[in-house]
Order: C-alpha cells, then structure tokens, then sequence
C-alpha cells in the first residue's frame, strides 16, 4: 500500500507539472505570439495564467513552502474567482467584438469579496499563521473552511448559465445567415467555453467533498480534476485542429467558386488588340 500511495504521490507531482508547463506555454503564447486583437490576447493569456497557477499548486505541500500549506491556499483561493468572468468576458467579445476587454466591476466584486473573507478567516483564526500550522494543523469542518469553495461552486453555476444564455442569443441571431464558417468559429467557442467550465465545476465538486469526506479523499479529488483539465485541453487541441481543417477547406471552397462564377472573357488582350487592328484596317481602306 505504501509503494502504490508513492508512486500514486509521484504521478500527480507531474501531472501537476506537465499540467502548470502547458498552460505556462500556452498563456505566453496567447499574449506574445496569438494572432489576435491586444485585449482578446491579455483575457486569454490571463485565462492560461491562472489554470497554470491551478496546476502547480499541486507541486506546494507542507516541506517546500516557506509559509503554511493551508495559509497559502487561502491566500490564492481569490485569485481563483477570476477565472470564470475572465472566460466570459472572452467569450463575449469574440462574439461581440465591440465590447469592451476590461472585466466590469460586477463580475470583480466575487474576487473582493474573498479577499475581504480571507482578511477575516486570517484576524479569526489565527493558527493559520502559526506554528501550529506548520506542525501539520488541519483546521475543522466550519463555516469558514466551507465558505469560499461554496461560493467559487455557486460562481462557476452561475457563469456556466450566462455562457448557455449567451451563446442561446447568439446562434438564434446567426441562425438567419447561411455562414458555414462563422458556424464553426461558433461551435470551437461553445466547445471551448463549456469544457472549461465543466472541468472547472468537477474541480470545486471535489474540493466540497474532501472537506465533507476528509483526508481519505484528498489525494484522488485533487488528482482528478487535473487530470481531467489536462485531458480537456488537449482534446481542445485536437478538436481545435479538425476545426482549422475544415476552415481551410470551406475557404477554398468558396474561393473556387467565386473564381468560377466570375465571367472569363472569350479573348485575351492581344487577341482583342489583333482584331482592333484588323477592324481599323478595313475601315481605312
């Protein structure tokens, strides 16, 4: 049992790396080489930032960080509320590209109000900066500890129905227009959107139920929802790919056929010269 629970520790040490690597490479992709509007590639390369930041979590534990592993979760948990608006916003102004990239004040007043919550679990609880902490304190069952997950679960809920409603408006308006690509760059954003998010909703799943069913559920309900958010991102990538694929063949579709609906003319432009010369021939004789 101990040799399985070290090689089960190791694989999710570097799932957790290869996990935090890819989504790195992937955020300074989107910012400094993605062919796309400035604010669109700060949204997405922040989106990446942050399920990398997700993902090397996994690497802290108790004997590699200077501060206390529990005191340094709740000090990142915030950052986690923006997450979702980020993907939103994106969403929305792929959609709309008139709409501006900064994130309004409503969808940032979650991530406020976790940090003010955590100002107040820190000045209510202090073995969380403590040497208690460091001995191995692992903090009860309360309404502090369930507090914030709760409210990251409702948060992810309520941006995954925005999304429904929001890509619901769109094919409805889209509907009308017979545009196979525009239909395709609709599909790869719902795809993309929804997997994230359902990922995203597995993940603070599982952090409910290691906090309800304790320690004997820790390591395979942190394990799972990085395994899941890695495979997600590379069928993303594949499916992603199928999608350029069928870009490209319905833009050359389309290309022929302009080219073949345009009228060629019967005769070149020495030919036509040749005959004008013939023409003004004739007509001086």
């Amino acid at each position: 049992m101990t040799a399985f629970s070290d090689i089960f520790t190791q694989a999710y040490w570097w799932l957790s790396l290869l996990g935090g690597l890819h989504c790195l490479a992937l955020s300074i992709y989107a910012r400094f080489v993605y062919q796309d509007s400035h604010s669109q590639r700060r949204l997405l390369a922040g989106i990446f930032a942050l399920m990398a930041l997700y993902f090397f979590t996994g690497l802290f534990n108790s004997d590699n960080t200077p501060a206390p592993i529990h005191l340094l979760f709740l000090l990142l948990l915030p950052m986690y509320f923006l997450l979702m608006p980020a993907l939103y916003q994106y969403l929305k102004q792929q959609l709309r590209p008139t709409v501006d990239a900064r994130l309004p004040l409503k969808h940032l007043l979650p991530s406020i109000l976790a940090m003010f919550l955590v100002v107040l679990l820190w000045l209510f609880n202090p073995s969380l900066v403590t040497g208690v902490a460091l001995l191995g304190y692992q903090p009860s069952l309360s309404w502090g500890s369930l507090l914030l997950p709760l409210l990251l679960l409702l948060q992810t809920t309520l941006y995954l129905v925005l999304v429904l409603q929001l890509m619901k408006r769109h094919f409805h308006a889209s509907a009308q227009l017979d545009n196979r690509l525009q239909q395709l760059r609709s599909n790869w954003l719902l795809v993309l959107t929804l997997a994230l998010i359902l990922t995203w909703l597995v993940r603070n799943i599982a952090v409910l139920l290691t906090l309800f069913l304790g320690d004997q559920f820790s390591a395979v309900a942190q394990a799972i929802p990085r395994l899941a958010l890695l495979l997600t991102l590379y069928l993303l990538a594949i499916y992603g790919l199928n999608q350029l694929t069928r870009a490209a063949y319905l833009r050359g579709r389309e290309s022929r056929a302009q080219a073949a609906s345009v009228p060629k003319q019967p005769l070149d432009k020495e030919e036509l010269d040749f005959l004008n010369e013939i023409l003004h021939e004739k007509k001086d004789k």
